[in-house]
């Protein structure tokens, strides 16, 4: 990464008002999840950088999948943990 003092002025705007509705973005999605108590995930399978070359195309295809599995058990785990809470709760309160 290079430090923002050798990018041009006008790049370095560019990144910084990504980074700063990026950030905004997350704090919005975060305080929905404290607010409501309902969970939030997020998950970002987007390329940087990608050439439309079939070595390119086949390396992001199996990326994905394996990062899309990845959430998806993430998921599932997430969803277990509250079922354990839950029925520890209701233990609990027996």
């Amino acid at each position: 990464m290079w430090p923002l003092s050798v990018l041009p002025s006008r790049l370095t705007a560019t990144f910084t008002d990504m980074t700063l509705s990026l950030l905004q973005w997350s704090m919005g999605y975060c305080r929905s999840a404290l607010e409501t108590g309902v969970p939030c995930l997020s998950v970002s399978l987007t390329p940087h950088h990608y050439y439309p070359v079939d070595t390119m195309t086949a390396f992001l295809r199996d990326h994905l999948s394996k990062k899309g599995r990845e959430a998806a058990a993430a998921v599932h785990q997430l969803l277990a943990l509250d079922v354990r809470m839950a029925e520890r709760s209701k233990s609990q309160a027996a």
